[in-house]
């Protein structure tokens, strides 16, 4: 009742629920990346803006690849070559008749339906789209 009363007026009163408020929200005590409680409230803030500059900046890529060679090589020379041969009208026709029917439109606006419906009259020109995401993909290798 006394907030509704006096709290809109710039009274004692509105000051400190204010200043009450305020001491709820500081931030008292906080533990550093070494694992130190801080308490000081300089300290707190420099180790504060120090956690953010580090989430907020972009680390160097690691150049190091030497670990790939550890990995087991799964995929053999020719298969590798398989991979990466243009693929056949009948591949590509395969892969659009294998699309749902029912799925949400694409960026294009067009669902695996119309695809399937339109093939005889599309079915080159994403054919040759295919190739040329092949060829692509070879110049930037």
């Amino acid at each position: 009742m006394e907030w509704f009363k006096e709290g809109e007026r710039n009274t004692k009163f509105f000051h400190t629920i204010v200043k009450g408020r305020r001491s709820r929200l500081r931030v008292n005590i906080i533990q550093n990346e070494e694992g130190e409680w801080l308490e000081d409230q300089e300290d707190i803030a420099a180790a504060s803006m120090e956690f953010y500059a580090k989430q907020f900046t972009r680390q160097p890529a690691n150049k190091d690849y030497e670990m790939l060679n550890e990995l087991p090589h799964v995929v053999t020379s020719d298969k590798n070559e398989e991979l990466q041969r243009m693929p056949m009208m009948e591949e590509v026709k395969s892969a659009d008749m294998g699309l749902n029917r029912n799925s949400v439109e694409g960026p294009d606006g067009m669902t695996g339906a119309f695809y399937q419906c339109a093939w005889d009259i599309i079915g080159e020109d994403i054919h040759n789209m295919a190739e040329a995401f092949f060829c692509g993909a070879e110049l930037q290798s």
